[in-house]
């Protein structure tokens, strides 16, 4: 996750010795056909893509192929997510619902419909999950199977017009071991 107005820079390389013209391409969504954002002519084998004031629009899916004279475009690299933050957002609020279950309910939730919520640990997104229809709350059942340490736990959320860019973490919540 990238913060709104930070800068970054995406990399194309070729593992060939490469003197071509890479395109940058940014994708809505996998099903979507993508726009090239960008061309570059290679320097050693790869070209950087600075984008020096990240804005919401710049959130996606990217990916790299390259042009070579007479042999034509190479096939999309490996693909990856530029998700950004915006601390404008309201932070989400997250709480344990009951802890005498054999799982953990933890709920998340946020100031507005039509979120979609993600459930962090410590190190990783375990959880994925869209609000019901006029709702502004998810629950995440978490095994008590799954706690091997005490972790913090932390949700997010995005907009449904808006996948790519993310509210700040919730306060962290640490779930109790058993």
């Amino acid at each position: 996750m990238v913060a709104l107005g930070e800068k970054v820079t995406i990399f194309c390389r070729s593992q060939d010795d490469f003197h071509g013209i890479f395109y940058l391409t940014r994708f809505k969504s996998l099903s979507d056909a993508g726009e090239t954002v960008g061309t570059k002519e290679a320097a050693f084998s790869q070209a950087g893509f600075f984008f020096p004031y990240l804005i919401k629009s710049q959130g996606g899916i990217y990916s790299c192929r390259y042009y070579l004279d007479g042999k034509g475009y190479s096939s999309h690299s490996d693909k990856i997510y530029l998700n950004l933050t915006d601390p404008s957002l309201t932070k989400p609020f997250i709480q344990i619902l009951n802890a005498d279950h054999p799982y953990f309910p933890v709920r998340c939730e946020g100031t507005k419909h039509h979120l979609t919520f993600a459930l962090m640990n410590s190190r990783q997104q375990i959880g994925y999950m869209a609000a019901e229809q006029g709702e502004k709350t998810v629950v995440f059942p978490v095994s008590s199977l799954r706690l091997k340490e005490a972790e913090n736990y932390t949700c997010r959320y995005h907009q449904e017009s808006s996948p790519f860019v993310w509210s700040v973490p919730s306060e962290p919540l640490e779930l109790p071991l058993r």
